[in-house]
Order: C-alpha cells, then structure tokens, then sequence
C-alpha cells in the first residue's frame, strides 16, 4: 500500500472515529468498509476507466455522512454538489451552450482538471432532459479521468424506473451497473433516529426564551446580541439564531443561507411548524434544510412536534427533508442529554 493511499484512508477513519467518540453517529462497519474502499481507490495513481462510485440505500443509512467525510479527507481538488443545485447549475449556465457530445467534453475539459473528485448527493434522473444530459455528460467525466461519487436511494437497476425516454438511458445503466463500483448501506435501522425512546429534545414546547438562558452559553462563552433585523434573533461568534417563519420568507433566499453556513457552525430555528402550507415558503425551507445539512451546520430546531409527528402526523415536507429535521433532532436530543 503506497504512502497516499494508507494516509487517506487513516485520515477519513479517523474523522469517522471522531464522530462515533462524540456520539454523533453508531459505529457501523459497513460505512468503515466503504469509506476505505473509496478512499483506496481515489489514491490510485490514475483512475480506471469508469471511475464512477455509486453509494445507494435507504433513508438515514448514513450515504450523506460518508461522502461528506470523504470531501473533508481527500486531498485531490475536488466539487461537491447537491443534486437540485447541479441541475440548476447546468440548465440555467450550460446547457443552451451543448449541441453535441463533444460539446459535453469541451466543458468537461474546461471544468476539471484530471483526478479531480466530483462528489454529488441525492443523485436521481427525474425527467428524460437528465437522461439526455447524463447520457453524455457522464462519458465524458470518465474520459477527463474524473472521479465521480454519487449517493442514491435506489439500486442502479432502478435508476428512472418507468420513467419516460429510459430506453436512452439503458446502456448507460448497464455501464454502471456491470463497470462502477457499488456499494449499498440497506438497512431496515434509520441509524439517526436510533435512541428516540430514551432521549428526549429538550427544544418541543418549551418557551420561546428556554434556549437563549439554557442551551446558548453552553455553546460559547460570548454574550448574544441581539439581532434588529428580521428574520435574525440574536447571534453571537459560533451561535446565530433565526425566525422559521421570516426565514424561509422571500427576499430570503439560498445566498442568506449560505452566509449564515459559513458565518456559523450552531443555528438555531425557532418556531418551525410541521405544515408549511405555501409552495414557495415550502421550496425556500427544503433549500434551507439542504444547504445547512449539506454545510454540516448543528441545528437546533425549536418545535411543537417531536420525530413522531414528523413522522406520522400530515406533512407538506418531502421525505429527504423529514430526514434531515429527524437527524437534526436526534442529534439535538443526543446532545441535551450530555450537555443538559
């Protein structure tokens, strides 16, 4: 094993063990099998010809986590997107320049460098434009000698299933299927949702006060200043706390949640409400989770619901979105009860 390869498997292990240490997450040897496995692979002196890697199971399997810990490891220039971000990306600033396959190389070539890694979360073709767009774009990824890692709920034979214009989409899929490297983290256990019975989420119907006198200055010792403009309640250096309602409210927009990801590691949401009810409030608020999800942003969540209600009771969230709350408060719950 060449020195690389041994450091950048040391590496994402170790940021892996970080997580299990804090409670964070429940150690899992499948997810340390596929960690190394992929970290091996991209430490290879150059990549094979379908340098393709395709992490796929089901919700709160952990698929996120894991390529999200191998972003942080791996020292190759690298790109990492969530799937709505990247279409976005690519129908509203590339697409109208691509009139043939070759098109696709020429941006690729311009876009990557080799070995590069292209890390891309929530991956799924949705409409027979993916498939036409994927069908090319992915060959050409592959010819660059570009690393792409995708995490899926569905088996690589599902991908698009019935959808229309599949049939373009065939020999694409058999590439994937018999050439990538697959790897699935199935499992009847949503591992962020383990310990529900016994911890309890200090933030569901409490006062609105509760967090800034209990939970903040366990946080950081700096004072909270409050904050005059909406959709903002106070911040302080690590702490930023918001209104749910004001903050998936336009002229809020994906910018202001960027700035807050990077400005801050805790965000505090206050008041979320389990029906959203408004098709553009409910867009903003699934950009929020994502983003902040995705920034690997601690988010507390102050509710009148608990997981339960998430899960059983009628909500307008789809359910990545109901996965990402249920994570955040988990992993709120876990850390009242060591802190609280």
């Amino acid at each position: 094993m060449s020195t690389s390869m041994s450091s950048a498997s040391d590496l994402v292990l170790k940021k892996y063990d970080s997580l299990v240490d804090k409670g964070v997450i429940l150690d899992h040897a499948r997810q340390r099998s596929i960690l190394e496995d992929i970290s091996h692979r991209i430490a290879s002196w150059w990549p094979v010809s379908t340098p393709f890697f395709y992490i796929w199971g089901s919700v709160g399997s952990g698929k996120t986590t894991l390529i999200n810990l191998l972003y942080e490891s791996v020292s190759n220039r690298k790109q990492r997107w969530h799937y709505s971000d990247l279409i976005h990306y690519l129908s509203q600033d590339v697409l109208q320049t691509i009139r043939s396959p070759k098109d696709w190389c020429r941006f690729v070539k311009k876009k990557f460098r080799r070995r590069e890694i292209l890390f891309i979360d929530e991956w799924v073709i949705e409409d027979v434009t993916q498939v036409m767009l994927w069908k090319d774009l992915l060959p050409a990824l592959w010819l660059r000698g570009v690393f792409v890692i995708v995490t899926s709920n569905v088996a690589p034979g599902e991908i698009y299933l019935d959808g229309l214009g599949r049939d373009h989409f065939f020999s694409t899929i058999k590439v994937i299927s018999e050439q990538a490297f697959i790897y699935d983290l199935i499992d009847d256990i949503d591992y962020r949702q383990l310990g529900e019975v016994v911890l309890v989420n200090p933030l569901v119907n409490v006062k609105a006060n509760f967090f800034e006198l209990n939970v903040a200055a366990l946080i950081s010792d700096k004072p909270l200043i409050k904050a005059t403009n909406k959709p903002l309640l106070f911040h302080n250096d690590k702490l930023l706390g918001v209104n749910f309602k004001q903050a998936i409210t336009p002229p809020m927009w994906r910018k202001d949640y960027l700035i807050w990801a990077q400005a801050y590691h805790y965000i505090y949401i206050e008041n979320v409400e389990i029906m959203v009810g408004n098709k553009n409030l409910l867009a903003n608020w699934i950009r929020m989770v994502d983003l902040l999800y995705d920034e690997g942003c601690f988010v507390f969540l102050s509710t009148n619901f608990s997981s339960d209600d998430l899960l059983n009771k009628p909500c307008d969230w789809p359910e990545r979105t109901k996965s990402r709350v249920i994570s955040w408060m988990q992993h709120q719950a876990l850390w009242a009860s060591q802190h609280l």
